[in-house]
């Protein structure tokens, strides 16, 4: 079993796998890990919040 300390740290040894195995490029990995902390951060400013009045009273 594997752990990580962040979510980072774990796609950050998933890219260097794919570069050892061959299946990408390094910039590659830089590119689409860039991209996807932009959709991540996009996804959870425009899906991610909580609907209606949430605060307290």
């Amino acid at each position: 079993t594997r752990s990580f300390a962040s979510f980072s740290a774990a796609a950050d040894e998933a890219a260097v796998s794919r570069l050892y195995g061959g299946i990408h490029f390094r910039a590659a990995n830089e590119d689409g890990q860039a991209a996807g902390i932009l959709i991540g951060d996009w996804a959870f400013t425009n899906y991610m919040q909580p609907k209606g009045d949430r605060s307290r009273k």
